[in-house]
């Protein structure tokens, strides 16, 4: 087992300035967290703002303690054994950490030596981390000249150093453009692929998600579902339907009893999950034209699973 999460929880205190007694009573972050990663897979943690993607990356990192549940990383328990699993996990965060006045090569091998490398063997593993991280040829730049997403690669170079079996990332492509992302997310793919690493990587992107071999969707601190992107997606059913009408809530009783139908309404709109929408626009259209406004049908997305587990639109 390379991951394996039971019963997380995790409260932060409010309200530094106020009385002891306020400060006692705690919002909850991580709220019965349980997942299992038992092959080097790329896991997508996937969520909104304050869904507890960055909480469960502290924990995972051995920053902060559960308070609740158990966590293991490569058979290490965190609480009991956090040195240990620091030697097993590499970590990016979602803050640029290279020192701008150095260059890759100086990042790395300062890095390195706080591993306990050096000598030729530092130098043999900066070349192979630059090496697959697409560096080889910056190795001798200063991390003040490089873009955005080669900084960002240069900081999993760093952190592969140390040959860790799992990486974990905080919002890797946050602030990168469209191009930078997608080269990014390649060579997170090839690491897990050819080197047998196991990368978790929170994200509030849902085209991210959608690449990675299982996605764990957080919302208010619970894991609400997770599985194969294309396998959540597909539970969903064939269409999401969405009718903008003045008679939403009167459309939706309508439509709630149908068999096969996940209906629910939010505001003007009745969104419908169905094996056929072309049929129910055509029925609808039929029967209801006067009520409706405008009707959109598409594919389930990821924002969709997230909407059926919550009730709750998908907003990063």
């Amino acid at each position: 087992m390379i991951v394996r999460v039971e019963n997380l929880g995790y409260r932060y205190p409010r309200g530094g300035n106020r009385s002891s007694a306020a400060r006692v009573v705690a919002a909850p972050a991580l709220d019965g967290v349980n997942f299992a990663v038992q092959a080097p897979q790329l896991v997508a943690l996937l969520g909104p703002n304050g869904s507890g993607k960055s909480t469960l990356f502290r924990v995972l990192t051995t920053m902060i303690a559960s308070q609740s549940g158990r966590a293991e990383i490569c058979g290490r328990d965190l609480r009991q054994d956090p040195v240990g699993v620091r030697r097993e996990i590499g970590v990016v965060f979602q803050e640029g950490s290279l020192d701008r006045k150095l260059t890759v090569r100086e990042n790395l091998s300062c890095a390195g030596k706080l591993y306990g490398l050096s000598g030729a063997t530092l130098a043999e593993r900066i070349e192979l981390s630059a090496q697959k991280l697409g560096l080889s040829s910056r190795l001798d730049d200063f991390a003040q000249t490089l873009s955005g997403g080669l900084r960002r690669r240069a900081e999993i170079a760093r952190a592969l150093l140390h040959r860790p079996r799992v990486l974990l990332l905080d919002e890797p492509s946050s602030g990168l453009d469209p191009l930078a992302r997608r080269e990014l997310w390649r060579y997170l793919r090839s690491l897990h692929r050819d080197d047998e690493v196991a990368v978790l990587a929170s994200t509030h992107f849902l085209d991210e998600a959608e690449q990675c071999d299982r996605s764990l969707i957080l919302h208010e601190g619970r894991l609400v579902t997770e599985g194969v992107p294309t396998q959540l997606r597909e539970e969903l059913g064939g269409e999401v339907v969405e009718i903008v009408t003045g008679h939403a809530e009167e459309l939706g009783a309508l439509l709630a009893p149908r068999a096969g139908f996940h209906v629910a309404v939010v505001e003007d709109v009745v969104r419908v999950e169905c094996p056929h929408g072309p049929s129910l626009i055509s029925s609808i259209s039929s029967s209801h034209s006067d009520w409706i406004r405008e009707i959109r049908m598409h594919r389930p997305s990821l924002a969709d699973v997230y909407f059926h587990a919550t009730g709750v639109i998908f907003r990063p």
